[in-house]
């Protein structure tokens, strides 16, 4: 299953409001994080070109902010062809603060944002890199 929605701007002023629109889950292609993780805990958002190709789309701070749907916390990860995807990590929304739980058991099997990060690409495989600079 795929489960994706879509960005609107619902602002009648130059200031951007946003709201996501869920669509219904479709059977989709299988990727590497649906298939570890599980597909409900990924979600790809569809930016419309018209609000791309606006100047102060303000964007980014939109996708800086947590999601939270039905109490799941979803964050991004990566930005491809106009769309944006989100993981659900282990934090917990309640009393209308998102915070990362204290005990293991709390995440139900969830990992944090840089706990997933770390598993995709882990920076000691990296560590060895030299950066060429040229001034």
């Amino acid at each position: 299953m795929q489960f994706t929605g879509r960005l609107k701007d619902t602002s009648s002023t130059k200031t951007p409001n946003y709201v996501v629109l869920l669509d219904r889950p479709v059977l989709g292609p299988s990727c590497r994080f649906g298939r570890r993780f599980g597909s409900h805990n990924i979600l790809k958002i569809k930016l419309p070109k018209n609000i791309i190709n606006k100047s102060n789309n303000r964007l980014l701070e939109f996708f800086m902010q947590p999601f939270v749907i039905h109490d799941d916390i979803f964050r991004r990860f990566y930005a491809k062809d106009h769309n944006i995807f989100l993981f659900r990590t282990n934090e917990v929304f309640s009393d209308c603060l998102v915070t990362t739980p204290t005990s293991p058991s709390a995440s139900s099997g969830l990992m944090s944002l840089m706990d997933f990060f770390n598993w995709h690409n882990p920076l000691e495989y990296n560590s060895k890199q030299v950066f060429a600079h040229s001034f």
